[in-house]
């Protein structure tokens, strides 16, 4: 079951774009006017959102072009009460470009033979268990479970992975993200939750 926490901490995270570097900023400012206890990541850590899948019991995060071996460790070290797991990502930009939770204990995984492996490895690395649903296209992966409503791309975008969305029994919400998907926005990279 996916379990929910009091924050009582946030980590921003040092992008790893030096371009997005400034949202960062932004991001910790908003979050102390909400009067939230905010820790910030430096030099040399990068730890992008999109590489970082909480499951409810752990972290699973991807090392990528944007994330690094520094980023995982602080994340590891602010969130201490959670298992942190590193699992290699290439070519693609993160870990949540392949796969994100579909449910509680279910991780949504695109068809790819590179979703593929990085599965296999969270398989080995993971301190917990999964099941696996699988979708054709890689971009219909990165979808968003919240509150036990599950967030997809509409049947548009995603032509040959729709099916797989309408047979869940889960309540069901599709978001069209075509022209965010241009610049390698998916939506989880379009959601904050706290």
């Amino acid at each position: 079951m996916l379990q929910w926490c009091v924050v009582t901490l946030l980590l921003v995270c040092r992008l790893g774009h030096p371009t997005r570097r400034g949202e960062s900023a932004r991001m910790k400012t908003v979050l102390q006017e909400l009067g939230l206890s905010v820790e910030e990541m430096e030099h040399p850590a990068t730890l992008d959102g999109g590489d970082v899948l909480f499951t409810g019991k752990e972290f699973l995060v991807g090392l990528s072009e944007r994330t690094n071996e520094q980023g995982v460790h602080i994340l590891a070290e602010t969130f201490g009460d959670y298992p942190v797991t590193a699992i290699s990502v290439s070519n693609h930009l993160h870990l949540k470009s392949l796969m994100s939770m579909a449910g509680p204990d279910t991780v949504m995984v695109g068809g790819s033979s590179e979703a593929d492996d990085v599965w296999n490895e969270v398989e080995k690395k993971a301190k917990f268990k999964y099941e696996k649903l699988t979708v054709p296209e890689d971009k219909a992966a990165n979808c968003l479970f919240v509150n036990g409503t599950l967030f997809h791309l509409t049947s548009a975008e995603i032509p040959r992975s729709y099916e797989v969305f309408k047979k869940l029994p889960t309540p069901k919400i599709e978001v069209e993200n075509s022209e965010l998907h241009k610049v390698d926005g998916g939506l989880t990279c379009l959601s904050i939750l706290i």
